[in-house]
C-alpha cells in the first residue's frame, strides 16, 4: 500500500501544529504552510496525495489556492474546511469539482480522519480502474 502524505495550509500555527500530530498518530506524512504561496511552493517539490487548506488564507483565500492546485495538480485530493460564513463560496467550489471534500469547522477529529481515509480509497480504486482500462499508459 502507498504511503501517503497532506500538505496542511493555515494561517493559524496552533491549527496547522493540531492537525500535523493528528495524522501523524495515524501515520501520514505532512507538509505545513500558512499561505498558498508556500503551499504552492511545496507542492512543485513534494508529491502529497491530499491537500487540506482552510478557506481564510491571507492574500488568497484557500478556494483559489485550490482552483491552483486542480489546475497544476489534478491529482491531488483538495479538502478545505471553513466556518458557516463561507459556505456560500465553497459549496459553489464543491459544485465546480474544485473541492473534493469540505468540512465544517470546527471539525470533528474522526469525521476528518474519515474523511481522508475515504478519500484516499476513492483515489486509489480510481488510479486501479484506470490501469485496467489503460494498461498501456
Amino acid at each position: 500500500m502507498e504511503t501517503h502524505s497532506i500538505l496542511i495550509v493555515d494561517d493559524e500555527p496552533h491549527i496547522r501544529s493540531r492537525l500535523s500530530r493528528l495524522f501523524h498518530k495515524e501515520g501520514y506524512d505532512t507538509f505545513l504552510s500558512e499561505n498558498s504561496a508556500g503551499a504552492l511552493d511545496i507542492l512543485d517539490r513534494e508529491s502529497p496525495s491530499i491537500i487540506l487548506s482552510d478557506f481564510r488564507l491571507q492574500v488568497q483565500t484557500g478556494l483559489e489556492l485550490l482552483q491552483s492546485v486542480q489546475e497544476k495538480y489534478p491529482e491531488v485530493i483538495r479538502i478545505i474546511f471553513s466556518g458557516e460564513d463561507r459556505m456560500d463560496a465553497v459549496m459553489t467550489g464543491v459544485q465546480e469539482g474544485v473541492v473534493s471534500h469540505f468540512l465544517l469547522k470546527p471539525w470533528d477529529d474522526n469525521v476528518l480522519k474519515e474523511t481522508v481515509q475515504n478519500a484516499i480509497k476513492k483515489a486509489e480504486q480510481k488510479k486501479t480502474t484506470e490501469r485496467e482500462t489503460h494498461p498501456n499508459k
